[in-house]
């Protein structure tokens, strides 16, 4: 197992863990503007919606970047 040393206070969690520690607090993910950080695993197929939005956010990275 890891740790996390000298997380800072205003770290914003993705998630509440309903099984495990987390990275602190029964937390657990760091999100960062529209990136995500985690041990945990996603699954796309426990929720469709997962990677269509993970694409739609491709898309408009794709489209913001090109107009920079």
């Amino acid at each position: 197992f890891s740790s996390i040393e000298g997380l800072p206070n205003d770290s914003k969690s993705a998630y509440k863990m309903l099984r495990g520690r987390g990275i602190a607090g029964g937390k657990d993910g760091l999100v960062e503007k529209n990136c995500l950080a985690s041990y945990t695993h996603l699954h796309f197929a426990q929720d469709p919606r997962l990677a269509k939005n993970f694409v739609r956010a491709c898309e408009l990275y794709k489209f913001f970047e090109a107009g920079a």
